[in-house]
């Protein structure tokens, strides 16, 4: 089959990203990004200025020792600690954090692992204020 414009991109090796982003109904989206150990990651990019709701929030391990992942911004804190389970996910829970409800966070959202080897991936699932 010939290609019209000759212009067709070939590809080799694995692709890669610095995030994943998805838009769902009634205006909630979800981002994934890994954690870089005790290097902390501007969830939303840097410089950024989030302003919305966090709904949630889930880590899924990708060793079997449980990390505590650290998410940060001027809001607050949210402290969740991953399964040590390899493919097991887990949510913030109430205990230590305000996650059992939506949070309002603004300005750069960082994450960072007690452990310096962890690349987790953190999930949040979130609502941009349209204001």
């Amino acid at each position: 089959m010939a290609t019209p414009n000759g212009l067709n991109p070939t590809f080799e090796g694995r692709a890669s990203a610095k995030g994943f982003d998805a838009i769902h109904g009634k205006g909630i989206s979800t981002t994934t990004v890994a954690c870089t150990g005790t290097t902390a990651v501007a969830f939303f990019g840097n410089p950024n200025g989030f302003n919305g709701t966090i709904t949630g929030v889930f880590v899924t391990a990708l060793t079997t020792t449980g990390q505590t992942i650290t998410l940060t911004n001027a809001t607050g804190t949210i402290v969740v600690t991953s399964p040590s389970s390899v493919g097991s996910v887990v949510g913030a829970t109430a205990s230590g954090t305000t996650m059992g409800t939506a949070v309002s966070a603004t300005g750069t959202l960082t994450i960072v692992s007690g452990a310096a080897t962890d690349t987790s991936l953190v999930t949040i699932t979130y609502k941009v204020s349209e204001s």
